[in-house]
């Protein structure tokens, strides 16, 4: 049986230029993995949009356990309702992709800080691992803090994704930032591409005019370093963190 048509414009997440391999139920994921001649040569999986339930993930865990020549490098699981009751079952999932796992989506589910928790622990084993994509859900500041973790973890990590969600603030963000950026906000050691929510770069300069009003006799700080990057205003419903994605 062959796989689904991709995604309709309306569920999209993520990056958009990662060529899916779309399927429209776990049912019909797990039959064309399981027909593939060895090894598998479907590695980018996008379970998006198919009302996934934890007993489908643990079915995929044991196909996974069975064949392990199927490499799951691109992980997309966005716009499914999953909640934290089946983020033990993500964290599985993860977990059985950890030698091969680049990239994972769980936009637009209902996690709150206590599932990201579960899954990023998994996450900490994936050294591979280079994108998380946790926007729309329902995480907060403390949410944020377990990818701030994680991502001085695993330092391949570049891209991680919390807009959309309403509990994150903008000092939340900017620390998620700067653990991206690296150790004093230095630029990671490849070029980069920054999309930025408008109102960051004014609170900058509010933060910045604060410190020097707090402390009139303080030395300016000095110049910043110009970084190769290139920086594209976007806009979210709900502001905050840049996206950074190697180029």
């Amino acid at each position: 049986m062959a796989a689904a048509d991709s995604s309709s414009v309306e569920f999209q997440s993520g990056d958009p230029e990662v060529p899916w391999v779309k399927f429209t139920s776990m049912a019909n994921c797990i039959e064309v993995l399981k027909q593939s001649a060895k090894p598998c040569a479907v590695h980018f999986i996008d379970l998006s949009v198919t009302l996934l339930t934890p007993g489908d993930l643990d079915a995929l865990c044991a196909l996974l356990t069975e064949r392990s020549d199927i490499a799951v490098t691109k992980l997309r699981l966005a716009y499914n309702a999953l909640d934290d009751e089946a983020a033990p079952a993500v964290l599985n999932a993860v977990e059985h992709c950890s030698q091969s796992l680049e990239y994972l989506d769980l936009s637009f589910n209902h996690f709150s800080d206590t599932g990201l928790g579960f899954i990023a622990s998994g996450c900490v084993t994936c050294q591979q691992l280079r994108a998380v994509y946790f926007s729309n859900n329902r995480i907060s500041d403390a949410g944020v803090k377990c990818l701030v973790e994680l991502c001085r973890h695993n330092e391949n990590i570049n891209a991680c994704d919390v807009s959309g969600n309403e509990g994150v603030s903008i000092a939340a963000s900017k620390q998620l930032l700067r653990a991206l950026c690296g150790v004093h906000g230095e630029a990671p050691p490849t070029l980069i591409h920054i999309e930025q929510v408008a109102t960051t770069a004014a609170d900058d300069d509010a933060d910045q005019s604060g410190s020097a009003s707090s402390s009139p006799n303080a030395r300016h700080p000095p110049p910043k370093t110009p970084l190769r990057r290139t920086i594209k205003t976007v806009s979210y419903t709900h502001l905050t963190l840049p996206t950074i994605y190697s180029v």
